[in-house]
C-alpha cells in the first residue's frame, strides 16, 4: 500500500482530533486547518488528508507576526491550528489573543509514515464532484486580504506584484 496507506492514515488521525467529516462541500464552508511543521512529507500528506476528510489546508508562514497569524486564522474561519513539537512555539503569542483557538500536536513524521496495515479511508465523491475542488489556501504577503471565492483557488488583488501590472 505505500504512500497511499499513509495519506489514509493521516486522514483518520485528522477526523481523531477534529471530529467527523462535514457535509458541507463549498470551498468557503470548508473547515480550514493551519498547519506548521518542519520540512518534510507531512505537508503533502496533509493536502490530501484534508481533501478526503471535506477540510482545506492553509501553511501559515511562520515568520508572520502574531497578531497577522490572528488575522490569517480569523479570516480563513480556523478554530483550530496544528504543529509540530518543535513548532508549537510558533503559535505560543497568536494564542495569547486568541485563547478560543485550539492547538493540536501532530505526531512525529514516523505515526504516519510506516509499514502497518491501514484500513481503507473512502474519498465519498465521483471525479466529476471534486473536480473544481480547491484543498488549500494559499498565503500571500498580505495576511489582511484574504480572498475567499467560490470553489476556485483565489489570489489576493493587493499585492505588489498584481498591482505593478494594472
Amino acid at each position: 500500500m505505500g504512500i497511499v496507506s499513509d495519506w489514509i492514515h493521516q486522514s483518520k488521525w485528522l477526523d481523531s482530533v477534529l471530529g467527523a467529516k462535514s457535509a458541507k462541500t463549498k470551498f468557503d464552508e470548508l473547515a480550514t486547518i493551519p498547519y506548521v511543521g518542519p520540512a518534510d512529507f507531512r505537508y503533502v500528506l496533509f493536502v490530501h488528508a484534508a481533501m478526503k476528510t471535506d477540510r482545506k489546508v492553509v501553511y501559515p508562514f511562520p515568520v508572520n507576526t502574531p497578531e497577522g497569524l490572528v488575522r490569517l486564522l480569523e479570516l480563513s474561519n480556523s478554530e483550530v491550528f496544528l504543529a509540530s513539537v518543535c513548532h508549537k512555539h510558533i503559535w505560543t503569542e497568536p494564542l495569547k489573543l486568541k485563547p478560543e483557538i485550539r492547538l493540536i500536536e501532530v505526531p512525529e513524521i514516523c505515526e504516519f509514515v510506516h509499514d502497518k496495515h491501514v484500513e481503507p479511508y473512502l474519498y465519498e465523491r465521483t471525479m466529476a464532484e471534486g473536480i473544481d475542488d480547491a484543498q488549500m489556501l494559499i498565503q500571500t504577503s498580505s495576511t489582511s486580504d484574504i480572498v475567499l471565492k467560490g470553489s476556485r483557488h483565489s489570489t489576493s488583488r493587493s499585492s505588489p506584484a498584481c498591482n505593478k501590472a494594472e
